[in-house]
């Protein structure tokens, strides 16, 4: 298969450094690093018989020091479980201002490779007509209205997503079928709506928080959620 890492050698004294500036000591032995090619900006470090082990995502690789000062910064922080406060701010701006430009070229690329098919109509339901419950029901005001579809297969794992890339609310096929009650894929529905009313938003240091108080409080409106929830735990555990 093709080549998934490549040794970087050359960012060995940037780690040393930045280790030696978040934990206060010196990083013997020297760690290893490398670009690995992740579909994501994720990046992960391990250590293995005393020595650090660090894995860049390749998209990373034109990265400004800065940006590379904080992504590290970050991992040794968590590595030694240290607060992230001990990393520079400014090189942890630089990350997150790196990956949401990467982010952005990313979305772009898929964009201009060709639009995507989205039809909203099943064999049974119509994501139409579930918006349009949901939001007047629910009384919920959007920026606009997002693209609806149905998903390829019958997903038991993921029963909604959103597509960012475009525009789009991507929902199981597993929900278009006259035996699971209307409310459930409402609740579905709902949900990923809500996720474009209240996106998700960065917390301390570089945690990722995706349903805040404000949107659980939200989700809690919806007036059969214990309901609906139960009868998605059936259907994932594959309960007829």
């Amino acid at each position: 298969g093709p080549v998934k890492a490549s040794p970087a050698p050359a960012l060995v004294p940037l780690v040393e450094g930045v280790h030696e500036a978040v934990t206060g000591r010196p990083l013997r032995p020297a760690p290893w690093v490398e670009f690995y090619a992740y579909v994501s900006t994720k990046c992960t470090i391990r250590e293995r018989e005393g020595r650090l082990h660090v894995r860049l995502s390749d998209h990373l690789h034109d990265a400004p020091d800065a940006a590379l000062r904080g992504v590290v910064g970050m991992l040794v922080a968590r590595v030694r479980r240290l607060p992230e406060t001990r990393v520079d701010a400014a090189d942890r701006a630089a990350y997150h201002d790196y990956v949401d430009q990467v982010a952005g070229r990313r979305r772009t690329s898929r964009q201009q490779r060709g639009r995507k098919h989205i039809d909203p109509i099943g064999d049974h339901r119509s994501l139409l007509e579930s918006y349009l419950r949901v939001t007047m029901d629910l009384d919920l005001h959007l920026p606009e209205a997002p693209k609806l579809g149905w998903s390829r297969t019958r997903s038991r794992r993921r029963f909604g997503h959103q597509d960012s890339d475009h525009g789009a609310i991507i929902i199981s096929r597993v929900l278009d079928d006259p035996k699971v009650p209307e409310f459930v894929l409402d609740y579905v529905v709902y949900h990923e709506l809500l996720h474009i009313v209240i996106p998700p938003r960065r917390g301390s240091g570089s945690k990722r928080i995706v349903h805040p108080k404000e949107f659980k409080q939200a989700e809690a409106r919806f007036p059969k959620q214990a309901e609906a929830e139960a009868w998605l735990s059936r259907l994932a555990r594959g309960v007829k």
